[in-house]
């Protein structure tokens, strides 16, 4: 199931919008203990048990396809995932406390609050919003 432990290039974002849960899922990969707590190493999963999902480098680590299919099952299903926020995500794997900012709106200590979190081993994420109406993404060729 892992490769070198798991670590946060082992994650990529497929077909769904949820970009927001891979993040929080890619934060918690410096806390191996955190994840094995996610998927006990006396859990046992085959090869063949999780054939869906995206393998970031063609590696057989699948992880991250499983706490995905678990996430989305806890929520309904996989469309439930489209849209959200790193914050919710790393509530829900975490069971700890969350806060987000909005870079418009940043408290004046912000930037020492963000350094006292970072030294006290606090799990960190962030990410962006699009512009409502702009095209989110589009392939290249």
């Amino acid at each position: 199931m892992f490769v070198d432990g798991p670590q946060r290039w082992d994650i990529i974002q497929g077909a769904i919008g949820n970009c927001w849960f891979v993040s929080a899922l890619a934060s918690i990969c410096g806390y191996p203990k955190l994840v094995e707590r996610i998927i006990p190493d006396s859990q046992t999963f085959y090869k063949d048990y999780c054939d869906f999902g995206s393998s970031a480098n063609g590696k057989e680590e699948f992880w991250s396809s499983i706490i995905e299919k678990a996430y989305a099952k806890f929520y309904g299903c996989y469309e439930n995932l489209h849209g959200g926020r790193p914050s919710s995500g790393l509530l829900d794997l975490t069971g700890g406390i969350s806060e987000w900012y909005q870079v418009k709106a940043l408290p004046p200590n912000f930037h020492t609050r963000l350094l006292k979190y970072r030294n006290s081993n606090c799990i960190l994420s962030c990410g962006i919003m699009g512009a409502a109406n702009a095209v989110a993404e589009e392939k290249i060729d």
